[in-house]
């Protein structure tokens, strides 16, 4: 819990109070009150995704893409993204409609960069692309894998 810093000066013969400052942390890792938070957000975004939403996951589930474990509507913070890799810290966002407006791409850049600050690595694809070329789609995940060990 961060404290405001208060221009109050201590009265004679009490100590002064320390600066409470705050490093930022990078660690995108919530508290357990803001995972408790994101839960009715999350499974209302599984539950109602887009279809473009449902093709790829019929395509990343069950381990079918070289072997990654993915999580759907995986929170990450602050954020919530689509899919989600652990083993190669990997998000994967379908854009829809909202994200071609000037308001939307400033919002996906402020969180592309809030993400790739904590060490995430972020792929884009529209909707469409899904559909009318979902191999060039899942090519590209498996081109961002790294090598496997």
């Amino acid at each position: 819990m961060r404290r405001e810093r208060s221009d109050r000066q201590p009265k004679q013969g009490e100590p002064a109070r320390p600066e409470v400052t705050s490093a930022p942390r990078r660690c995108l890792t919530p508290p357990m009150r803001r995972r408790s938070a994101q839960t009715p957000v999350r499974r209302h975004l599984r539950t109602h995704g887009t279809t473009a939403e449902a093709t790829l996951w019929g395509a990343l589930k069950n381990r079918q893409l070289a072997r990654r474990r993915f999580r759907r509507q995986h929170g990450l913070g602050a954020y919530v993204v689509d899919f989600y890799c652990p083993a190669e810290r990997l998000a994967i966002e379908l854009d829809g409609a909202p994200h071609f407006t000037s308001e939307g791409q400033a919002r996906d850049a402020l969180r592309d960069h809030a993400l790739a600050m904590a060490g995430v690595r972020v792929l884009r694809f529209e909707n469409r692309t899904v559909f009318e070329n979902p191999d060039a789609v899942l090519d590209a995940i498996h081109a961002a894998f790294r090598e496997e060990t």
